[in-house]
């Protein structure tokens, strides 16, 4: 009976210390797949954005979260790292990111993650809940088709985040009025 003990007892700490060692493991393997945030807007890993792009933009950003449309988070990489075959699809890493980093506040979901990834020639934005009916899907493609990735071929990384972000305010208060009229007027 008292051999029978101490088995289970060697058992359970064996469980244990491979419970632990996979916890540790797996908190060692997120951080290396994703950058550390540095607690600001602007996130410029691959050193794409100019000081006074990043000025204008901390101020865009700065402003749409004033107005509580959104808390924007530029995120320039080198690379996605190639750890998961679901990250050919840069959608897929930027969503992991935008979660393990928490864009957005707790309990609105008001985030958008602008990752741009260098070395792929690729660039993502990501929305949470709410800011997804402001910036639907589509019109976050539009955005990035239309006002960044054009700028991104010329080299001007700051310029396109500039005038990506200008237009998705345009966006997020048009829909934001539409959804909400009582409270933001109605757009005509």
């Amino acid at each position: 009976m008292c051999e029978r003990k101490i088995i289970q007892s060697k058992m359970l700490l064996l469980f244990l210390i491979l419970l632990v060692a996979f916890y540790l493991h797996t908190e060692s393997a997120a951080d290396s797949i994703f950058p550390e945030h540095n607690g600001t807007c602007i996130n410029d890993f691959a050193e794409l954005i100019n000081p006074q792009d990043a000025n204008i933009i901390k101020s865009l950003c700065t402003d749409i979260f004033k107005d509580e449309l959104a808390s924007i988070v530029v995120c320039t990489i080198e690379s996605i790292p190639k750890i998961k075959k679901e990250y050919e699809n840069p959608v897929l890493y930027g969503t992991d990111l935008f979660n393990y980093w928490g864009i957005g506040r707790k309990g609105v979901d008001d985030g958008i993650l602008i990752l741009i990834s260098k070395g792929d020639r690729k660039a993502v934005i990501c929305t949470g809940y709410l800011t997804e009916h402001y910036l639907p899907d589509p019109e976050a493609g539009r955005i990035l088709d239309e006002y960044m990735v054009p700028q991104f071929k010329k080299g001007n990384f700051g310029t396109g985040i500039i005038d990506g972000i200008i237009e998705a305010r345009k966006v997020m208060e048009k829909n934001r009025r539409f959804m909400y009229p009582e409270k933001y007027g109605e757009s005509k």
